[in-house]
């Protein structure tokens, strides 16, 4: 047996171990989405700074979700780009006016 399989973990240590197995398993997934969104944004020209202006959140957690970092609250922010994006959509003269 190796020292690994006879070490006993802590509690601490397996609930470590257990979000980085999460995160390894998810992570293609949150790649692919933040790849998805950032390819929407450019193809509207809209910079990621106006989007975290738009959308109220900050640009380093808009620059971690499109390079499919993991986040805090991704839904909501999933749920507010789609949001932004569809706002910029409907309204891009205005919007344009206004930046």
């Amino acid at each position: 047996m190796s020292c690994i399989e006879d070490k006993e973990f802590t509690e601490e240590e397996m609930k470590l171990q257990m979000k980085r197995t999460y995160i390894a398993i998810r992570r293609p997934i949150w790649q692919a989405e933040g790849r998805r969104f950032r390819r929407v944004r450019e193809a509207l020209k809209i910079s990621q700074n106006d989007l975290c202006e738009l959308m109220g959140f900050s640009s380093k957690t808009i620059a971690s979700f499109e390079a499919g970092r993991p986040i805090r609250n991704a839904r909501y922010l999933k749920h507010s780009y789609r949001l932004a994006i569809k706002y910029i959509q409907a309204n891009r003269r205005e919007i344009e006016r206004e930046l």
